[in-house]
């Protein structure tokens, strides 16, 4: 953290321990106010026009952006904030999306507040410069057909459109499509460049860094070297054996799969080795939820391969 954060006396110990574990949660740095956003979710959940959507339901995506927005306490000192930290891609392969707009959603709530409503009214939003619209092939896909091949895992409708509409949108000539189902892997794919470049078009940030690898692991000193700073985002690259590994899980993927990185995740606090245990400490935010692991080093070292990070402006 900046100053600031780091010379913020803790009352006790077990606030210094949630620091140290998600000093993400302490990081309330905001170009807009969460009160702010959910007064244009309100509006709108009270608007009766059509969608541009066939099959979602207005009611439904407004008390869900509501949830992903979170609550006002997220604004208060002396409260966590848990601000974007319930999106959720489910059985789909849209973790890059989801790392994004958590940051968002932290960020700017009233930018993606006006991006979700708009994308629900009409079709299409902006997010800075980065301008969303997806084609008629999503927004007329039913949600509900889907919901069986998700399995348990389910996308919710509201996180199932914007991170949809975004990675329709930006599809690489290469990968096909997106229409939206838990079958499209590559498609549904986010690679590092095009994480950076859909964060830099926002204009909320000063800098973009685009460190990852995707042929190639970073090593342990590049994660440990990582400053989880206040206003700083990163969304680390990895394959999701890494964390198998971690819950004394066995492999997720076969050769050659598990040469490559297949998951995006966001890195809540500092990470950190042990020599005596063999292992780095790793505390991430995925699949709507925080993971605090213990990895062991020959694991992180084959399955990290760096980070995109973004420092918020002034």
């Amino acid at each position: 953290m900046s100053s600031d954060t780091t010379n913020t006396a803790f009352d006790d110990v077990d606030q210094l321990d949630a620091f140290m574990k998600d000093s993400k949660a302490f990081d309330k740095l905001r170009k807009s106010q969460i009160a702010d956003a959910r007064s244009l979710i309100d509006t709108f959940s009270s608007e009766t026009d059509d969608s541009a959507w066939s099959f979602l339901d207005r009611a439904v995506v407004a008390s869900r952006l509501l949830d992903l927005i979170g609550p006002e306490s997220s604004d208060i000192d002396g409260q966590l904030d848990v601000a974007g930290r319930l999106i959720q891609q489910g059985a789909l392969n849209l973790c890059g999306p989801a790392a994004f707009f958590q940051f968002i959603i932290k960020r700017d709530p009233v930018m993606f507040a006006t991006f979700a409503t708009n994308l629900f009214n009409t079709g299409e939003g902006d997010l800075g410069e980065l301008h969303v619209a997806p084609g008629n092939e999503i927004r007329g896909m039913n949600y509900s057909d889907l919901l069986p091949r998700m399995g348990g895992s389910i996308c919710p409708q509201a996180d199932w459109m914007v991170m949809g509409a975004l990675r329709n949108s930006t599809n690489a000539f290469w990968t096909g499509s997106f229409h939206g189902t838990p079958d499209e892997v590559l498609a549904a794919g986010t690679r590092p460049g095009e994480l950076s470049d859909w964060l830099e078009k926002t204009g909320l940030y000063t800098s973009v860094r685009n460190e990852a690898n995707w042929m190639q692991s970073r090593g342990i000193p590049h994660a440990t070297g990582l400053v989880n700073a206040e206003g700083c985002d990163i969304a680390g690259l990895i394959n999701a054996d890494l964390i198998h590994a971690a819950r004394n899980l066995p492999p997720g993927s076969s050769w050659p799969m598990t040469e490559f990185p297949n998951h995006w995740v966001i890195i809540i606090g500092e990470t950190s080795k042990d020599v005596t245990r063999d292992a780095v400490f790793f505390n991430i935010w995925t699949w709507g939820g925080n993971q605090v692991l213990e990895v062991p080093m020959d694991a992180f070292v084959n399955n990290y391969y760096g980070v995109v990070q973004a420092q918020l402006s002034s």
